[in-house]
């Protein structure tokens, strides 16, 4: 890094200091919180029926797993992979003639999460799975409160995480990243206890949403954790297992339909300003200039970022509990989650299992949290990113578009997230070289 860049970040970082006030880093998280509930009780009041006045029909992508899991109840799996047969139920579920398809893109087995869910009315189903995700990751997180010895409550980290944006945006669009979240916060915990076979089992359970899985994966092998990565892979099986047993044919249709599922997030027509995954970052900056480029850039950034936590776990002793083993991780986490090949806006939910293990490494002076320097600074970053990341990204594809006839955007919130994870095991590394000296 040459002088000049390293001055201007360095002063860069003192004016961000200079305006992070403990007032600001607590009342503008909750400002935003308050207009997004506002935006979103209006989008629900002003809807008729099962459509939103704005963002189409109630629980967004709960749509889809509610179209799913009534198929394989029903013995329709075979239309998991047919868009046209699952518009046509979705029609007759909201009893509207929408034009937009939720499109069910997972594997065929984690349709059966949602049989259950499916016989119920479409929006009890709704309430009573968000209440469930959110309920299990409130009663995950009073584990890893009591675990890390946090001064913080559960619930105070369960608010705090839901004034950030991708948080609330997973509660309106009935995702599953709070499943996904509580899969990552057990991981952590039973890695840290030196449970490894425990923490294996859990991790195959992302087996239902394979690339989050990645980066982990990448991790355990870098350190050897070979009890974890077996039993990971013994809990994969299970779960395909279940698939080929209950759903052969869907599950055959599926494997010749990914290539179809890869290029939808490709499509003109999908909302490709929210995409953070680490082969989207290239997709979204260099496909106007070269598709095949795009592609090769987003290889290289996906084989550069799994490069990194091989790094990391090559220099870092296995030591759970340490300082500088949970930064590790923290990075490893931030890492791991942007390392997936396609990531959505309400994924990056998922960096809140860093964030709250950094929290756990850094000490709280006057009111103000992390290490009041860059790792604050870059924190505060992605607080914001995570708002007006995808609305940046909009505008910049808008002024490519005009001034040299291709869309391009630089995904800011990729860049802040390995910058945050830079830091973060910068910081371990201290620690580790403390205990050393």
């Amino acid at each position: 890094m040459s002088r000049a860049m390293l001055k201007l970040l360095t002063a860069l970082n003192a004016k961000l200091l200079g305006f992070l006030t403990p007032q600001r880093l607590w009342s503008y998280p909750l400002v935003g919180f308050a207009v997004l509930v506002c935006v979103a009780l209006y989008d629900r009041l002003s809807g008729r029926g099962l459509l939103n006045g704005i963002s189409g029909a109630l629980g967004g992508d709960f749509l889809s797993f509610y179209t799913g899991g009534s198929f394989v109840r029903l013995g329709m799996a075979d239309g998991l992979t047919n868009p046209e047969a699952q518009l046509a139920f979705q029609r007759r579920l909201l009893g509207a003639n929408v034009s937009d398809v939720s499109v069910w893109v997972s594997p065929p087995y984690f349709a059966w999460v949602f049989a259950p869910l499916s016989l119920l009315p479409y929006p009890l189903a709704f309430l009573l799975m968000v209440q469930v995700s959110a309920l299990g990751l409130l009663l995950t997180l009073r584990v890893f409160v009591r675990d890390l010895k946090l001064e913080s409550s559960a619930l105070r980290l369960g608010w705090f995480a839901l004034q950030y944006y991708p948080t609330l945006e997973w509660l309106l669009n009935g995702q599953m990243t709070g499943l996904w979240l509580t899969v990552y916060v057990w991981v952590f915990l039973l890695l840290r206890r030196g449970r490894d076979e425990f923490a294996g089992l859990v991790l195959g359970c992302l087996a239902c949403k394979p690339q989050l899985a990645l980066g982990l994966a990448v991790a355990l092998l870098a350190a050897r954790r070979w009890r974890a990565l077996a039993f990971a892979f013994l809990s994969t099986i299970a779960w395909l297992g279940l698939g080929v047993l209950t759903l052969p044919k869907a599950m055959l249709a599926y494997v010749h339909h990914g290539k179809a599922l890869v290029s939808l997030v490709r499509d003109v027509g999908y909302h490709t300003a929210g995409l953070h995954g680490s082969f989207e970052f290239a997709t979204l900056l260099l496909d106007g200039v070269s598709p095949r480029l795009a592609a090769l850039a987003g290889v290289l950034l996906i084989l550069a970022l799994l490069g990194a936590l091989v790094l990391i776990w090559l220099r870092t002793p296995w030591q759970p509990k340490s300082r500088g083993w949970e930064l590790s991780m923290a990075a490893t986490f931030a890492l791991g989650t942007i390392a997936s090949p396609h990531l959505y806006n309400y994924d990056l939910m998922l960096l809140m299992l860093p964030l709250f293990i950094a929290m756990a490494n850094f000490s709280v002076v006057r009111d103000v949290p992390l290490d009041q320097g860059p790792v604050l600074v870059t924190t505060a970053l992605l607080w914001a990113l995570g708002l007006i990341g995808p609305t940046l990204s909009i505008i910049q594809q808008q002024v490519t578009l005009r001034v040299f006839g291709f869309s391009a955007a630089l995904q800011l919130g990729v860049v802040g997230t390995v910058l945050w994870a830079f830091l973060v095991w910068k910081a371990s590394s201290h620690s580790l070289s403390a205990r050393r000296v």
